[in-house]
């Protein structure tokens, strides 16, 4: 009785396993912004699109596409959103009852029409390069239920749809992180002077801090900025600080955070880690479990 129980139990496991699926997509990064892109096949259809951890809906889509999927509503009401260039943005919201993604299935997804966002900067006297509007967009909220793991320097995301945390190899260190409503995944650096809570976020090319939130010895420019400023030094380059993760088990490998005078008040973090602090760093995310792991890169 009891080989057949324990017979029962490896056939449950085996089972399990083989059930549980691993995606792996490739990245690639736009040439002058180095926004991650991903392809994702939607209901057997591929597409392009931005990956942009900063935004709290699961898909930003263009609205004749929204219009045109099955098994989708739309919301009486819609959603307002403020960027970092302080622009409010107005969207029409939507459910979607179900979406085959890459193989995974993915239910009650929360959509917006898509609509331009975001802050450009050029350290040249050209103007800076435009997003592409019309790419749409993956938030952080799509892989809700998923294992989600960042792999920027190999240039590469993971979805993973039944992986038990319990085997997570020991070269990930758990790391302590907060979620905000309105401004997603936040963890803590520290310039060994003071600590800060910093965004998450695949759709910044380059990590900040709000100059307000910079200790009172940094003193701000005698010119007060009524909008988003790079503070820049004596070359016309960004001004930037020395910031590294606050947990002494993971090896320290020092962030230049660009300091950025301005920003809108609704914005409540003191900054954003973005694609230079991940191609440092993979992060592995399991929001189901409000877990969160870090590794260096390399």
């Amino acid at each position: 009785m009891r080989l057949s129980s324990l017979f029962f139990i490896f056939i449950c496991i085996a089972i399990k396993t083989a059930m549980a699926k691993e995606v792996v997509l490739p990245v690639t990064f736009t040439k002058d912004t180095h926004i991650a892109k991903v392809v994702l096949n939607i209901n057997g259809k591929p597409s392009q699109f931005q990956l942009d951890t900063g935004s709290q809906t699961a898909l930003h889509l263009p609205l004749n596409t929204l219009q045109q999927l099955p098994d989708t509503t739309k919301n009486q009401n819609t959603n307002k959103s403020l960027d970092l260039s302080g622009k409010i943005n107005e969207t029409q919201k939507f459910l979607i009852k179900h979406l085959d993604i890459n193989g995974l299935n993915y239910d009650n997804i929360n959509a917006e029409e898509l609509k331009p966002w975001g802050w450009s900067y050029s350290s040249t006297t050209e103007q800076a390069p435009a997003p592409d509007d019309n790419l749409p967009v993956i938030g952080l909220p799509l892989f809700q239920n998923h294992i989600f793991t960042l792999d920027f320097a190999h240039k590469k995301i993971i979805i993973d749809d039944g992986q038990d945390s319990t085997q997570i190899n020991q070269q990930w260190i758990a790391f302590p992180y907060n979620i905000h409503p309105k401004e997603g995944i936040i963890i803590n650096l520290t310039d060994q002077k003071k600590t800060y809570s910093l965004v998450l976020d695949t759709g910044a090319s380059m990590s900040f801090i709000k100059g307000k939130s910079l200790p009172a010895a940094i003193k701000p420019p005698a010119a007060k900025s009524e909008e988003a400023t790079l503070r820049l030094n004596k070359k016309g380059n960004p001004q930037t600080v020395k910031i590294i993760l606050t947990n002494p088990s993971i090896r320290k490998i020092p962030i230049r955070a660009a300091i950025m005078d301005g920003m809108p008040e609704q914005f409540e973090s003191d900054g954003l880690l973005g694609v230079d602090f991940l191609k440092k760093y993979s992060v592995k995310i399991d929001q189901k479990n409000q877990q969160l792991w870090i590794k260096p890169a390399f």
